[in-house]
């Protein structure tokens, strides 16, 4: 009896026998980069600096994001003191995260 053609395609389609496998393998070769703890010096420059910085200055910033450490460049749009928070574009970023700021 002849198979049917979509029976002898389904034959040939890939099967995945561990599902899931290969996300988990992804997750497991990210390197995950601890928090740096920054000197009482290193935390005074960077107070001066948040202090000198005004809205519209373009600045590139150094932060801790979850496990790694991201840079970013753009013009500030806003600094919030009360939550601590500079946003640089579109990106909120937290004052205790931050470990380096360049003013443009």
């Amino acid at each position: 009896m002849p198979m049917i053609r979509a029976e002898r395609a389904r034959q040939f389609m890939p099967f995945d026998a561990l599902t899931g496998f290969k996300d988990a393998l992804k997750e497991k070769e990210q390197v995950h980069i601890r928090r740096k703890e920054l000197s009482d010096e290193a935390n005074e420059e960077l107070s001066m600096k948040l202090n000198a910085i005004d809205t519209n200055k373009i600045v590139q910033i150094t932060y801790y994001d979850g496990n790694k450490y991201t840079k970013i460049k753009g013009k500030v749009n806003k600094i919030d003191k009360i939550n601590r928070t500079i946003i640089v574009t579109t990106s909120a970023i937290n004052f205790f995260d931050i470990i380096e700021i360049e003013i443009m």
